[in-house]
């Protein structure tokens, strides 16, 4: 039993859902704005789609030496993976109905550039994906936009949404480079596995060494923005654990991934103590 509910979570992508509304939640706290609940459904609507589109539905051959377990379950959940993305694509229509068409307009372009990570762009079935840093950045778009400047764009001021993008960039930079690390030995069969791991080896070098005094900086300039201390420090936290899973091991496996997810997931937090605080 507990083994069928741990492959729930690591496999159905729900737990992917968390982390968006936790980071949405979080974001809007800090900012001192209320969430439209309608944008939190599509939101989260779209990145399961998102999710279920790149794992399971246009899987890729490094994910048959990466992720065997995780293809195994796709084919024995094939009734959760069309249900639930019809779920999501009712609820991403009725929530996309109720928000203004500018907002509409650029969660469509969001939208686009998720789906295009993972559809073949190119001669030899090459997708946007396997460009190490277009990858990444395509990433860091979709998250930091959807996150905090579709939402957040006129509602507060242009200083305090660049912070708060800056601030999220840095919370998502090591989740992305740990998953490049797990994901490199699906690269074994065209002999770079080595040569991937030692450029993400100096990403993290680089990360750590800036992190610590960036990290120091935007919290002071968050306060000194009228954010109330109290839920910056609580925010901070799960930053903080991100650094120290780097830190902490030389080496990362999937888990490391999910303990990341699990940092991210603290913006909860930051979220129900805003509304504790009223």
């Amino acid at each position: 039993m507990q083994s069928r509910m741990l492959s729930w979570f690591w496999y159905s992508n729900l737990h992917i859902v968390a982390v968006a509304s936790a980071l949405l939640l979080g974001t809007h706290a800090l900012a001192g704005q209320k969430l439209s609940a309608w944008y939190l459904l599509l939101a989260c609507s779209g990145v399961l789609l998102i999710y279920h589109v790149d794992r399971a539905f246009l899987r890729s051959n490094e994910d048959v030496r990466n992720a065997p377990e995780r293809l195994q379950w796709y084919e024995t959940h094939r009734a959760y993976l069309f249900g639930s993305s019809a779920i999501a694509i009712v609820c991403g229509i009725v929530a996309a109905l109720q928000l203004p068409l500018p907002i509409l307009a650029y969660g469509a372009v969001i939208g686009a550039l998720g789906g295009l990570y993972s559809v073949p762009q190119r001669a030899g079935g090459r997708r946007l994906k396997d460009i190490p840093l277009v990858k990444n950045l395509l990433i860091l778009t979709c998250w930091v936009g959807g996150v905090v400047v579709i939402p957040l764009y006129g509602d507060i001021s242009p200083k305090l949404l660049g912070l708060l993008a800056t601030y999220r960039v840095l919370y998502l930079i090591p989740n992305l480079l740990v998953a490049d690390w797990v994901d490199a030995p699906g690269d074994v069969a065209k002999g770079e596995a080595t040569q991937k791991r030692k450029a993400i080896q100096k990403g993290i070098t680089v990360y750590l060494r800036l992190a610590v005094p960036l990290v120091g900086l935007i919290t002071l300039m968050l306060i000194s923005a009228g954010i109330s201390w109290h839920l910056v420090l609580i925010d901070v936290m799960g930053l903080i654990g991100l650094v120290w899973i780097l830190v902490r091991h030389a080496e990362w496996t999937p888990k490391h991934v999910v303990m990341m997810d699990f940092c991210i997931g603290i913006s909860m937090v930051t979220w129900l103590f805003w509304i504790l605080l009223g």
